[in-house]
């Protein structure tokens, strides 16, 4: 992390919210990723949903806990276009999804990662791919129980170094833009509106 961006992190409120959708979602924020995790104490519940509001920006609750809420945050047009691909229907099959349909595959993954965080259930490794994570690294991570990567970044990468480097230094410059963004008053709507078209506006939703 580079000490401007870190002087940047500093001079923003980390309990704002914009701040935390900063450093956990700017690459979903700038449209170069499919979808980020969103962890947040429930009392920003009615906020977040606020910000996103009219936006092509799609909430949904993964995990709701006494104190924190985790919403994925996510563009449904990449999404499912991404759900679609044969080697992703392929493994979600595998991991006993009998319909890859968005909302199906939403609605399961809440029961999973709910039973995961509070009942010690084994970890639904089918949020990668909702995260938009390569096939081949969910499989490799699988396959060996989260050892033996080659790299650790925004996930753990089994395959295709060199291209998926290019992928995480795109997500850190997203990161960096947005926190630079902040410090000179842009607001959250403001930078959606700079990286995504507004006809694409009506697929947000809330499930």
């Amino acid at each position: 992390m580079s000490q401007e961006l870190l002087q940047m992190i500093y001079s923003l409120n980390q309990e704002d919210i914009t701040t935390q959708l900063a450093l956990q979602c700017a690459p979903v924020l700038t449209g170069i990723k499919m979808s980020n995790l969103f962890i947040i104490h429930n009392s920003y519940g009615k906020m977040i949903y606020d910000i996103f509001k009219n936006s092509p920006i799609s909430i949904s609750v993964i995990c709701r806990s006494a104190d924190k809420t985790t919403y994925l945050l996510y563009n449904k047009e990449k999404i499912v276009s991404y759900l679609s691909e044969t080697k992703v229907q392929e493994l979600m099959h595998i991991l006993g999804y009998k319909k890859v349909e968005l909302y199906a595959a939403l609605v399961e993954l809440r029961g999973r990662y709910t039973a995961y965080k509070e009942q010690s259930k084994p970890f639904p490794h089918e949020l990668g791919i909702l995260l938009g994570y390569p096939v081949e690294d969910v499989i490799g991570f699988i396959q060996n129980k989260g050892k033996n990567f080659l790299y650790t970044g925004y996930w753990k990468v089994y395959e295709n170094l060199p291209e998926t480097l290019k992928i995480f230094q795109l997500f850190h410059q997203a990161r960096e833009n947005v926190l630079k963004m902040l410090t000179q008053g842009v607001t959250i709507q403001s930078i959606l509106s700079q990286y995504y078209y507004t006809e694409k506006v009506e697929s947000a939703s809330f499930i």
